[in-house]
C-alpha cells in the first residue's frame, strides 16, 4: 500500500500531463495567415480609348502615367505594359499606385498590375487593358491587334474544316476587313 501511494501521484501527474497536451497542436498558434493581395482595378489609361494625356517629350515618345486603385494587402506592384505592334514587354516594379513610363506615340499597348504582398509568395494579377497612345493627329486610327479565340495560338487541329473565331477592337469602331494568314507548320 504504501508503494502505490508513492506512485499514485506520479502516475496522476503524467496522466493530467498528456490529457491536458492537445494532439492537433501544430505549434503556430499566435501566427496569422497572410491573406493574398487582391486584384488592382485600372484607371488610367482607360481601356479601349485613346490617349491624349501625358507630357509629350517628342514627335516619337510621350511620358504617361499609369494609375490603379491601391490595394488590400498589397505592398507593391509589378506594371506590365506590352506595345502590341512589336509584342515587346517592359516590367516595372514600384512601390505606389501610379507609374510614369515614357512610351512611344502612336501606338496600341495593353496594360496590366500584378500586386505582391510582402508576407506571402502568392500574387493576384488584374484584367489587361488596352489603350491607343495617340501620337500626330490622324485621321482613322488602325485596330488593335485582333486576338485569337479558337483555335488557340499553337494549337494542333484535325483535318478538314477549322472554324476560326478571333477578337477585335478598335476606339474608332471602324474596322472595315481582316486579313487572315495560315501556316501549315
Amino acid at each position: 500500500m504504501s508503494r502505490l501511494k508513492k506512485i499514485l501521484p506520479i502516475y496522476l501527474f503524467l496522466l493530467i500531463s498528456v490529457a491536458s497536451c492537445s494532439s492537433d497542436d501544430s505549434g503556430d498558434e499566435g501566427i496569422n495567415p497572410v491573406d493574398p493581395p487582391t486584384a488592382a482595378t485600372l484607371i488610367f489609361p482607360e481601356n479601349n480609348t485613346e490617349c491624349n494625356e501625358g507630357v509629350i517629350i517628342s514627335d516619337s515618345e510621350t511620358d504617361v502615367l499609369f494609375q490603379w486603385q491601391d490595394v488590400t494587402n498589397a505592398s507593391s506592384y509589378i506594371l506590365k505594359v506590352t506595345n502590341l505592334n512589336d509584342g515587346t514587354s517592359r516590367t516595372i516594379s514600384t512601390l505606389s499606385n501610379e507609374f510614369l513610363l515614357r512610351i512611344l506615340r502612336g501606338t496600341p499597348y495593353s496594360w496590366s498590375v500584378i500586386s505582391l504582398a510582402s508576407d506571402t509568395t502568392e500574387t493576384t494579377e488584374s484584367v489587361v487593358w488596352k489603350f491607343y497612345n495617340s501620337g500626330l493627329p490622324q485621321e482613322s486610327h488602325p485596330p488593335f491587334p485582333a486576338e485569337a479565340i479558337s483555335p488557340q495560338s499553337g494549337a494542333s487541329v484535325n483535318e478538314g474544316e477549322v472554324s476560326l473565331q478571333w477578337e477585335a477592337t478598335d476606339i474608332d469602331n471602324d474596322i472595315v476587313s481582316y486579313t487572315v494568314y495560315l501556316d501549315s507548320a
